[in-house]
């Protein structure tokens, strides 16, 4: 499944970690992930490129805080709009894991350790 991930940006100092994090665990899990995080800084308009993105994923994955996030809470509307499939990482957490894994839960247990983490992940 090809996932775009999805969550606050502006005002987060530590926004890339959060993304990587998740997209780490989604490609072990055997997803294609599309990481709008990797867009360079002060462009003038994101979203057309998020909604480019979207475009092309079968599914979003929204981090914990997006309803805060002005343009998380655009590409939600954009995917439910586009009738993409929704995950958020508040259920994932609570239910371990709605999204099919292909490699074993271990790997969860660590993304869980690394988002709250100083250390670099290590699949």
């Amino acid at each position: 499944m090809i996932i775009y991930i999805a969550g606050p940006i502006t005002g987060v100092i530590d926004y890339k970690r959060k993304f990587e994090a998740a997209e780490k665990m989604l490609i072990n899990m055997g997803h294609i992930v599309i990481n709008p995080a990797y867009l360079p800084s002060g462009l003038k308009d994101y979203m057309p490129i998020c909604k480019a993105m979207i475009d092309q994923a079968d599914a979003i994955y929204f981090l914990t805080g997006w309803q805060q996030s002005k343009g998380a809470k655009e590409e939600y509307e954009y995917a439910q709009k586009k009738k993409k499939s929704m995950y958020f990482e508040e259920d994932f957490i609570k239910e371990n894991h709605d999204i099919p894994l292909k490699n074993t839960p271990d790997f969860f247990k660590k993304y869980l350790s690394y988002k709250n983490s100083t250390k670099p992940l290590i699949i």
